[in-house]
């Protein structure tokens, strides 16, 4: 339906160290190296079909698996690296949005300290989220199914 115009493929690999729960993170336990082994699938080189899509996704996860695999067997991704990533200057928008962003959570932090009604807001939505996480299969699946439904209505 021409929403996305590529797949992204990501694995990432831990040479080293890894935490195991939040516990770890929160004991000081990070891994030293990170590794990302990244590939790009445009959409017009991807079946169309939902039969030929979940082949595809099944063969692509199996390779992924094997990909994995002879990373922690050679403790680095065995592919060549291309030159497709250039390092990019920070530019005046991507401050900006920082500002933005580091603004906007400092604020939303006092706001939450200072004032009920945001409060008793960010409850309501937990408690929201929570139900739908043992009720449904999340918020994005509810909102996949509230989009289709709009599809159906629109054409009728």
């Amino acid at each position: 339906n021409r929403q996305l115009d590529a797949v992204y493929d990501l694995s990432v690999g831990y040479p080293g160290s890894l935490p195991q729960s939040e516990m770890d993170v929160l004991r000081g336990i990070f891994p030293e190296e990170v590794h990302f082994h990244i590939k790009r699938y445009p959409t017009s080189e991807m079946p169309t079909s939902d039969a030929g899509l979940k082949e595809w996704v099944n063969d692509l996860w199996q390779q992924k698996e094997r990909t994995l695999i002879d990373f922690y067997s050679h403790r680095r991704f065995t592919t060549q690296p291309t030159d497709g990533h250039s390092q990019s200057a920070i530019n005046n928008s991507l401050l900006l949005a920082l500002l933005f962003w580091s603004g906007l959570i400092m604020v939303t932090i006092y706001a939450l300290c200072t004032s009920l009604y945001m409060q008793v807001w960010a409850l309501v939505h937990c408690s929201v989220f929570l139900l739908l996480s043992f009720t449904s299969e999340g918020i994005h699946q509810l909102e996949a199914s509230w989009y289709k439904n709009q599809q159906v209505h629109d054409k009728h």
